[in-house]
């Protein structure tokens, strides 16, 4: 493939960590016992799988001697006890083949633009009355949101434009409309 585990480097004594496992038990969610464990995916009842279920096949190891199950070993585990910290799996990972990332690949939903805002707005004032600003002191077309929806029923998100100069004020509201 493209990608593949590679063993993990050499980081010295001072980290203590354990080689990945390629067999483990996956305890019962009912929790009628604390020392009830299943160890494969037949052991799982109908109730307890998807759609309804919490218990997923993909919990459990790979079947002995698969490609999988030998590539674990590879992996590491930190574990909390052993470091006073939260645990954490590691593994390391070598690209063998590059593809360049299409803009097909990460799509983005066309921005809603930026509107200027004032007293007239249906929502001014419980927004006021939310931040504790005082409407008054608000420059005058400033306030810009950016409402979400083909309704534009929900805010996105509200700024409030430094007075500096007009002309900061319509080149944000142009380059929210532009990105």
């Amino acid at each position: 493939g493209a990608v593949a585990l590679v063993p993990l480097p050499s980081i010295g004594s001072e980290v203590d960590w354990m080689p990945g496992l390629q067999k483990w038990f996956v305890p019962d969610p009912a929790a009628t016992s604390l020392f009830r464990f299943m160890a494969a995916w037949d052991e799982v009842g109908d109730d307890q799988r998807p759609p309804h279920g919490p218990v997923r096949a993909t919990m459990f190891p790979p079947e002995a001697g698969s490609h999988v199950a030998a590539q674990l070993e590879l992996c590491g585990r930190l574990l909390p006890n052993r470091h006073n910290s939260a645990g954490a799996f590691l593994a390391v990972f070598t690209k063998h083949t590059h593809r360049a990332a299409a803009a097909a690949d990460w799509p983005r939903p066309a921005p809603q633009p930026y509107t200027p805002v004032d007293a007239g707005w249906e929502q001014w004032e419980s927004i006021c009355r939310f931040y504790g600003l005082v409407a008054e002191a608000l420059p005058a077309g400033h306030v810009v949101v950016q409402e979400r929806g083909a309704q534009k029923q929900e805010l996105r998100s509200l700024n409030l434009l430094s007075p500096r100069t007009d002309a900061s004020r319509e080149e944000f509201i142009v380059r929210g409309q532009a990105d």
